[in-house]
């Protein structure tokens, strides 16, 4: 039997770590909803002590990754990192309850709050009406404003892979989206803000155009005007500096399409 540890807990949970710890030992996958599977890491959505959550088990495979998850510099250790500043910056993520580690094998679990509701892609997919398409584009376009130019005086902060399945949206609005997957989330350092706010306009419009929904140009137009709050002059910057990276970015096709999930 594989022997668990504890790596990094959340104060929601700290104090039944061990019972957290006793629920990964003893779970079972056939009894829990597949999300998403590659060669080394199964996403699982589940119930642990009364809790939905998300299950992100990954194989640490090789010398250097076994350094990287030692140092705790690993893909899991930077989602976790990534979801702290975002708490912080009052941007909605998926909370993360537990970090373990398990041997043998060598593997990483990752435990987050689940969060319900359709992916902005999903929803996009949809072919919602001109109204809620003008929402959902004006709470993109906000967020990514108040990532990339805060106005509280915290840190501008930016998500190099900012892409619709990574977003999830209430399902009863269309108000700020949930990040979900934060591994990319990161202090944005020197770099300029509104290069940063480009990329992420960017990554919103090359996932769905790469899966056959192409964003309208009235939703890619409120979303520039949105994320250069509201200013035509820094509207028309950033629709110039996102149509450069889109043009350069070649196919947008993904190697899996996030909208053929796993069977149940």
């Amino acid at each position: 039997m594989p022997t668990f540890r504890p790596r990094r807990s959340s104060p929601s949970v700290a104090e039944r770590v061990g019972a957290w710890l006793d629920c990964l030992a003893s779970f079972n996958p056939a009894e829990a909803r597949l999300l998403k599977a590659d060669d080394l890491s199964r996403v699982w959505q589940a119930t642990l002590l009364d809790t939905p959550v998300v299950i992100k088990a990954t194989i640490v495979q090789g010398p250097i990754n076994r350094i990287r998850s030692w140092m705790g510099r690993s893909r899991s250790f930077r989602q976790w990192e990534g979801a702290q500043l975002l708490s912080r910056a009052g941007v909605p993520t998926a909370e993360p309850l537990l970090l373990a580690s398990s041997s043998p094998p060598a593997c990483e679990w990752l435990v987050l709050r689940a969060i319900e509701g359709p992916t902005v892609l999903e929803t996009l997919a949809q072919r919602p009406s001109a109204d809620r398409l003008d929402r959902l584009a004006t709470a993109l376009g906000t967020q990514i404003r108040s990532m990339t130019h805060p106005t509280d005086g915290s840190p501008p902060i930016f998500n190099r892979d900012h892409k619709p399945s990574n977003l999830i949206l209430d399902p009863t609005g269309d108000g700020t989206p949930t990040i979900v997957d934060t591994v990319g989330v990161r202090l944005l350092g020197r770099a300029r803000p509104d290069i940063a706010a480009a990329r992420m306009v960017a990554s919103l419009i090359f996932e769905p155009t790469g899966v056959g929904h192409p964003p309208s140009q009235p939703f890619v137009s409120r979303l520039v005007g949105a994320a250069a709050g509201g200013d035509p002059r820094r509207a028309a910057a950033l629709a110039r500096l996102t149509s450069a990276l889109v043009r350069a970015h070649g196919d947008p096709t993904p190697k899996v399409n996030p909208l053929n999930k796993p069977p149940r």
